[in-house]
């Protein structure tokens, strides 16, 4: 790549296209070639794929990126600077992109199913270096940060799990990490770069990649079983947790199972011990993605008639 000599942030050629731009980083950068590895050459209104996921990118800037599975809550982002019935242009493929007049870029890549890959293309120094997603739900929307993966967790207003956003990255023309974090408020998430850096070669990519969840796996718990767990949680948290992912056997996201704590532990017992009680069982809703981006902490736990 070539580069412009220049006083400090050193600047990199940009071309016009957003789309060109990424291809030259994505040379030095394996974040910025996976983004890009998520594009498919389907439509870039509706992605369609083996399960009932659809995804819905705008047409207008203050359109919503819109996810949609049977049996789950719709759900949409709002993108950073998205005002105004500006249309989205296409840049290539099933790529989408526009410009938020601030020295910065949205860029939309249609992924594999239930995934929206989306970053900001941020040209130089004197652009925004906060960018905030809105998510929004019928049945409501929190944000919760997983601490075990540097993500977000979103659920809706019962706590149960949405999507997941996967932890932060930003990196320069170059390829070199750029410092960047999340910020939470309501349904605001906002992430944060550091464009201060000493070092940085413009232009910066930062993704923020999101996951929507839909439930591939139940697995249920016979009532003997859940008597089981429920006595188990009598011994301390140690004999719960091993009595609980000892039942769930080789089911997907065992592993993630035996590293749970804190609030999901409590979730166990408490839901655990209900059951019991009414003489009912428990059913685990796991998703796809979440038994392996998120862990046992996406999971879904019911009680149910059995």
């Amino acid at each position: 790549m070539s580069i412009i000599a220049a006083t400090s942030p050193a600047q990199a050629i940009q071309p016009k296209n957003p789309l060109a731009v990424l291809d030259q980083i994505a040379a030095k950068s394996p974040e910025v070639a996976g983004f890009l590895g998520e594009a498919s050459a389907v439509s870039p209104l509706a992605v369609r794929s083996e399960d009932p996921i659809q995804a819905r990118y705008p047409v207008h800037r203050s359109d919503p990126v819109r996810m949609a599975a049977p049996g789950r809550p719709d759900f949409g982002i709002s993108l950073p600077f998205a005002s105004g019935g500006a249309r989205v242009a296409s840049v290539g493929g099933a790529v989408k992109a526009f410009s938020n007049q601030n020295g910065s870029d949205t860029i939309l890549v249609p992924g594999r199913s239930g995934m929206v890959a989306m970053a900001s293309l941020i040209r130089s120094a004197n652009a925004p270096s906060r960018y905030s997603y809105v998510f929004h739900s019928r049945a409501g929307v929190k944000l919760i940060s997983d601490s075990a993966t540097g993500g977000v967790i979103v659920t809706d207003s019962q706590h149960e799990p949405i999507a997941m956003v996967a932890a932060p990255w930003a990196v320069d023309a170059l390829g070199h990490r750029v410092p960047t974090r999340y910020e939470t408020r309501g349904d605001r998430l906002t992430q944060v770069v550091d464009l201060t850096t000493p070092g940085i070669t413009f232009p910066v990519v930062a993704d923020p990649k999101t996951l929507y969840f839909w439930w591939g796996q139940a697995i249920r718990f016979t009532k003997s079983e859940t008597k089981r767990v429920a006595a188990a949680a009598d011994y301390g948290h140690a004999a719960l947790i091993s009595t609980f992912c000892g039942l769930i056997g080789l089911a997907p996201g065992v592993i993630a199972c035996g590293l749970v704590t804190g609030a999901f532990i409590l979730l166990v017992e408490n839901t655990f011990k209900i059951a019991a009680r009414k003489r009912k069982c428990v059913q685990i809703n796991a998703p796809y993605v979440g038994i392996v981006i998120g862990g046992a902490f996406t999971w879904s736990m019911h009680v149910v008639s059995c």
